[in-house]
């Protein structure tokens, strides 16, 4: 038994009865006295291996990309084991395809990329496609019923309470080449009820970027009316160590904190939504262009 590696994640053994791929967890046992078909063309900058056997009353087919430097043992050995009539790879690329009705990957293959990419782009902007496109709404709630649990109708919303007398501020840094280059801050503040008291668990906190601390420096421990979006949205919310220092510095728990990102507005969300989108399918139309024309050139 022969083993090849055919290209970094897909391996090959072969007999003169068989032949076993192993990409990851799948494998794939091909009789060798059943080829069919034999075919290699070009694949983005790879080369798509195509093997088409009998099984039963129809032809199975096999398509892998393959590193045409690391699978040239492979294919010489597999040539002398497998029936002449199977080796198609002295035709035009449409008529071998199409003896083993196959399709050619390399016209799908612009599609998937572009999908994979936005996929990607698409994941982690969800939270914010949902606010800037779901919560156009605002409404106004009760603070209590935050509290309670009660889910509003929209993220966009207008609420009162009253700021605790201190916030927790945190400082993120951005460095290049072991040097800070920026500094932003973000204050964490607890909205509390008008019934409060200290000890009683904290579950709304107000989060203010740094060009409004300013604003709310002056109003700490004052009733407040204030707009913002809730974020609580799959990965969004206070960070932990935040709540942790700030259940000890109010000396209350903090339990299920509900962010309201103050004087945030759908259209915020919606134009960083654009931005990114933007590039993205810049980006994603540059790739598709050059793959197209290098696959029109390979054809």
């Amino acid at each position: 038994m022969e083993q090849y590696q055919l290209a970094p994640m897909l391996k090959a053994e072969l007999t003169e009865e068989e032949i076993m791929l192993k990409q990851g967890l799948r494998t794939w046992r091909i009789p060798v006295r059943k080829l069919v078909g034999i075919y290699l063309y070009d694949y983005i900058q790879m080369r798509m291996l195509v093997l088409g056997y009998n099984n039963g009353d129809k032809i199975k087919k096999v398509q892998l990309p393959v590193d045409p430097f690391q699978a040239k043992p492979f294919m010489e050995a597999l040539l002398n084991l497998a029936p002449p009539e199977a080796n198609l790879l002295s035709l035009e690329k449409k008529e071998a395809l199409s003896r083993m009705g196959v399709s050619d990957m390399s016209k799908t293959a612009p599609l998937i990329i572009l999908a994979v990419l936005f996929a990607l782009v698409a994941v982690p902007m969800f939270p914010t496609l949902v606010h800037g496109f779901w919560d156009t709404s605002k409404t106004t709630v009760d603070l209590a019923s935050l509290y309670q649990g009660t889910a509003p109708s929209s993220n966009y919303i207008h609420v009162k309470g009253r700021l605790a007398e201190m916030g927790v501020t945190e400082t993120t840094e951005y460095t290049k080449n072991g040097r800070v280059t920026n500094t932003v801050e973000t204050d964490y503040i607890p909205l509390l009820p008008p019934n409060w008291k200290q000890g009683q668990p904290i579950k709304v906190v107000l989060e203010v970027s740094e060009d409004d601390v300013s604003a709310m420096s002056d109003k700490m421990g004052q009733t407040v009316e204030v707009d913002g979006m809730i974020e609580n949205l799959l990965w969004e919310g206070v960070p932990g160590d935040v709540l942790d220092y700030m259940a000890k510095q109010q000396a209350s728990p903090v339990e299920g904190a509900i962010v309201i990102a103050y004087n945030s507005h759908p259209a915020d969300y919606r134009f960083l939504s654009y931005i990114v989108f933007g590039v993205v399918v810049l980006i994603c139309l540059i790739i598709g262009v050059v793959i197209v024309i290098q696959s029109r050139r390979n054809a």
